[in-house]
């Protein structure tokens, strides 16, 4: 969980929190619904004084980084659930979702290192 006031993160530093990462391991779809309006609230009322800083696209990333933690990215995301949509349509299903972090990393891992990789996060972008 990440210490929070009703979802903003710090002291006006524009991260917010929403869901299981604000409350813990619990709660419904209605949960996370009222978790969601509650944490955009908070995000709305900073958007004015947000609106005027700078902003670094890979700020969080590369503060990440620099701790020595590796995130993960929209890409790592779409190849998390390729992998997930193959491994279910071996089994006619729609997915079969990977549930532990080593077999979530790894997959990420293998995608990095294949040649592909790098147009499929150029693809991938926003």
């Amino acid at each position: 969980m990440i210490v929070h006031q009703a979802g903003r993160v710090g002291d006006g530093n524009g991260l917010y929190a929403a869901g299981w990462i604000k409350r813990g391991l619990s709660g419904i779809v209605g949960t996370n619904s009222a978790c969601a309006v509650e944490t955009l609230t908070q995000l709305l009322a900073d958007a004015p004084a947000l609106a005027s800083r700078p902003v670094d696209p890979g700020g969080l990333f590369n503060r990440l980084r620099q701790r020595g933690l590796a995130p993960t990215d929209y890409a790592d995301w779409l190849a998390i659930k390729a992998k997930e949509s193959r491994c279910g349509a071996a089994q006619t299903k729609p997915r079969e979702k990977l549930v532990t972090i080593t077999d979530l990393l790894s997959t990420v891992v293998r995608t990095r290192a294949s040649p592909d990789d790098q147009a499929a996060r150029e693809s991938a972008s926003p």
